[in-house]
């Protein structure tokens, strides 16, 4: 713990796994304990989330490795070929490749990466619309991007987008992701009528919402 004069109120340092207490000299050792103890939960969060992010591997695109598609675990395995293409089969990603850009990591990341993000537009959209039509509201468009720090955004058109890599999540957060985009076109904010709304679709939407939170490192290539 440090003790500073220039603070009026406790703050937080989280580096490599350890917690610093920045505090008041004005504040007794009982008031900061007491404040501890009330920030724990926050405190065991962002511990948890630092561990996560000194997990995340990143790929080479070699035969082998794993990639998550639909929250199962698929085995990548490059093949050469005359022309690009790629199946998935027998809990393979069978990725048939130039003969001659085989060795290229760069061009194996953008081949990969482009069929990730064809099978997330056509998923996001085909799950969008049919929850669309169940719960009455009508989006205009389904998109995708890469964004670093969400998972999808609705606009004031009632536009749409996700973050492609949803598509690596399971069926039921994505389903979690697409109804909290939808509501947004009844409640364009995160008010208590937003997430009553959600509820009414997904009683158990905190437990996802922290799934994802927790698990933002197995999306990172």
């Amino acid at each position: 713990m440090k003790r500073t004069s220039r603070k009026k109120t406790i703050s937080f340092v989280i580096k490599n796994n350890n917690v610093q207490v920045i505090a008041p000299k004005t504040l007794s050792n009982i008031e900061i304990k007491s404040f501890i103890h009330k920030k724990s939960n926050w405190i065991e969060s962002k511990l948890k989330e630092n561990k996560l992010k000194e997990k995340i591997v990143s790929k080479n695109f070699e035969s082998d490795e794993r990639f998550l598609y639909l929250g199962k675990n698929y085995k990548l395995k490059f093949i050469p070929n005359a022309k690009n293409l790629i199946k998935l089969k027998s809990g393979e990603i069978q990725v048939y490749i130039n003969t001659k850009k085989n060795s290229e990591r760069k061009y194996r990341e953008k081949i990969v990466q482009h069929w990730f993000k064809e099978k997330a537009l056509l998923f996001l959209t085909n799950m969008t619309m049919e929850i669309a039509q169940e719960i009455k509201l009508n989006p205009k468009l389904v998109k995708i991007r890469s964004y670093k720090s969400r998972w999808g955004s609705c606009n004031s058109k009632d536009v749409i987008t996700y973050n492609w890599k949803l598509i690596m999540a399971p069926k039921s957060i994505i389903k979690y992701v697409v109804i909290h985009e939808l509501c947004h076109i009844k409640y364009l904010n995160h008010s208590k009528k937003y997430w009553n709304e959600v509820g009414k679709y997904v009683p158990d939407y905190k437990y996802k919402k922290q799934w994802l939170n927790q698990n933002t490192n197995i999306f990172e290539w």
